[in-house]
């Protein structure tokens, strides 16, 4: 959670930096209690076990893109940094 930080301040340029990392840490206590909710419908329906395989199946286009993305901005921004908004 803490490199994202570091992140937002080299790829997400002026103005803009402040509402990123505020919509950044806004998501971490909305996805925790979300996970909570999302266990306790699917643990008590179908058993615990499933959930980690929904959640599991739900990441994995996520998880492509984090090993691509860094990637992908360096081919479209060619050397100018990405403007978000």
């Amino acid at each position: 959670m803490c490199i994202w930080t570091g992140i937002a301040v080299v790829y997400v340029c002026g103005g803009v930096r402040t509402a990123w990392l505020g919509i950044y840490y806004m998501c971490i206590p909305t996805g925790i209690s979300a996970g909570y909710v999302y266990g306790g419908v699917v643990g008590g329906s179908v058993g615990w076990r499933y959930a980690f395989f929904g959640e599991a199946i739900l990441m994995l286009p996520f998880a492509m893109l984090g090993f691509t993305i860094f990637h992908l901005l360096e081919i479209i921004n060619s050397g100018i940094y990405w403007r978000f908004f």
